[in-house]
């Protein structure tokens, strides 16, 4: 047996890892979706040798192969949750270019207090002030909206081939979160995954279709790589606040602790 570790491996941790959103009746759906989802990757035969080549590429950046093959299981986790129809995050090109213009509306009438202010001496200067911070914060505010609709807005669509916005959505989340973590965008792993998110034997993902997809994407500058210490201390900083987080909601934190 070979002393590798497996992606197999790789995939129960991060199962281990929390990504079910424990037994709350209203997390029902969703933790259904993602055992279902991680269920078919497991029975899957068929891709170990992309992960291993994958795999051999980090390790030569100081990735280690246990570490990329939870971070491309993790990374697919969450993309399937981003993409979600029931992600609240999930704001519709439409509606951020009107909440961009609000924004951009309320940082005239900001400006425009700002320049009245600025007039009327040195009495109203921090009046002034206070309405240009204002102006610039819903200028910030409205850009923001913008770079979202570069990150959730699905690309075009090739040789008229149709997909739903979640599916997309999920190409174009998969693709940015494997640019963060190894500086590539493994357009064949996104298409591997893809299709066992969505099971789509029939009418299959291919790998120009993501490609296609992720046009217009924004650059992301790469993750800094954490030496193993620094990630198992990041690791229990993290449960220790989750567990922190439960105890509250329960009511069992001690006092003292608060």
């Amino acid at each position: 047996m070979s002393k590798h570790p497996s992606f197999n491996d790789a995939v129960k941790d991060v199962i281990a890892d929390g990504y079910l959103l424990g037994e709350n009746p209203a997390h029902a759906r969703w933790n259904k979706k993602l055992r279902e989802f991680f269920e078919r990757w497991l029975d899957s035969r068929d891709d170990r040798e992309l992960w291993d080549t994958i795999a051999a590429e980090a390790e030569r950046d100081g990735i280690s192969r246990k570490t990329c093959f939870w971070l491309i299981a993790r990374s697919a986790a969450e993309a399937l949750f981003e993409s979600d129809p029931a992600n609240t995050n999930n704001v519709s090109a439409k509606d951020l270019r009107l909440q961009s213009d609000r924004f951009l509306h309320l940082a005239q009438c900001a400006q425009s207090l700002a320049d009245h202010y600025g007039k009327c001496g040195e009495i109203f200067g921090q009046v002034a002030q206070w309405y240009e911070k204002e102006a610039h914060n819903f200028r910030r505010a409205s850009d923001e909206c913008m770079k979202q609709i570069s990150r959730t807005t699905a690309g075009r669509q090739s040789h008229g081939r149709k997909f739903s916005r979640e599916h997309l959505l999920f190409m174009r989340f998969l693709v940015t979160h494997m640019r963060e973590h190894f500086g590539q965008s493994y357009y064949e792993a996104v298409e591997e995954i893809a299709n066992i998110a969505y099971s789509r034997q029939d009418n299959p993902i291919t790998r120009e279709d993501v490609r296609t997809a992720c046009k217009g994407l924004l650059p992301v500058d790469r993750i800094p790589l954490l030496t193993g210490e620094e990630a198992e201390a990041a690791g229990k900083m993290i449960l220790e606040a989750l567990e922190q987080i439960r105890k509250r909601r329960t009511g069992k934190l001690d006092e003292n602790q608060s």
